[in-house]
């Protein structure tokens, strides 16, 4: 009764829906049905969050299930996305996501997120630059080597800036990489414009990464009794048959070296009591 209350009273945001349109979604959207959700004309991507959260990368999104099993029969291409919401515990993490997407229906023709938006508190010790650059790598050869195909990466440029190094550089492996960008300008920028401008992208993307941009959050769909709705544009030429990884190559600082073949016999032991070697 309520959320049918709140849902009279959301209003359609001024400006025009961009076209291919994409929607995220996550437990905040409690949606219960999705057969009575109406998608707008042009709808062609929906993705939804599987796990992570800020400090607990073993968290698993209560919803997804649900949700993912629902998109199933929707005529729509699908997605689960991780929240790296913890720069350590990077090898844990992608366990998580990945087993998690495995129990419930993932195929390869799906796609698979990191989300780096986590912003790390201040005056912390925590991992940034060359160290945070690493841990992310980590987690993207784990899930590759897992699932078998290549992520994407959704950030934001300023999130992004945490990985850059001393010199401001960006990692070396972010080349081989696809990207979906978040930023919210205004509606007029929205209504005029196909994508975001070349100093809204993270450093070191080019034109030619870009999948996607997110670009406003109070979308509202019918059926879905929420406040509003991420909504994205896609660029679908650039996610048909998104790529296998080709082997991993990473330069980890020197003291936080792991290998791949550590990262393999790990991830295929059949041992529960076995633990991650680090030399």
């Amino acid at each position: 009764m309520i959320n049918n209350f709140i849902g009279s009273l959301l209003q359609k945001p001024s400006y025009t829906l961009k076209k291919p349109a994409g929607f995220d979604f996550s437990q905040w959207e409690s949606v219960s049905d999705w057969s009575k959700v109406v998608f707008p004309d042009g709808t062609k991507v929906i993705i939804t969050k599987a796990t992570g959260r800020e400090g607990r990368g073993d968290y698993v999104d209560p919803t997804f299930a649900s949700y993912y099993s629902a998109f199933k029969s929707l005529p729509y291409l699908r997605g689960a996305y991780h929240f790296f919401g913890n720069p350590t515990g990077a090898f844990e993490q992608a366990k998580n996501f990945a087993g998690t997407l495995l129990k419930n229906g993932w195929t390869k023709n799906d796609l698979a997120i990191l989300d780096l938006e986590w912003t790390p508190p201040k005056n912390t010790d925590l991992p940034t630059g060359e160290k945070l650059a690493y841990q992310v790598k980590v987690w993207l050869d784990a899930v590759e080597d897992t699932l078998g195909v290549k992520c994407i990466i959704y950030t934001n440029r300023s999130f992004w800036s945490y990985l850059l190094d001393r010199a401001g550089n960006p990692p070396s492996w972010m080349k081989d990489y696809l990207f979906w960008i978040a930023w919210y300008p205004n509606s007029a920028y929205i209504d005029s414009n196909e994508t975001l401008p070349l100093s809204m992208y993270p450093t070191g993307v080019t034109k030619d990464q870009v999948i996607g941009w997110q670009y406003a959050a109070n979308w509202v769909i019918p059926g879905i009794n929420y406040d509003g709705v991420d909504v994205n544009v896609f660029y679908m030429d650039k996610l048909q048959g998104i790529p296998t990884p080709p082997p991993p190559v990473v330069t980890p600082p020197q003291s936080e070296i792991i290998t791949r073949r550590q990262l393999e016999i790990t991830l295929t032991t059949t041992d529960p009591n076995a633990k991650l070697e680090i030399k």
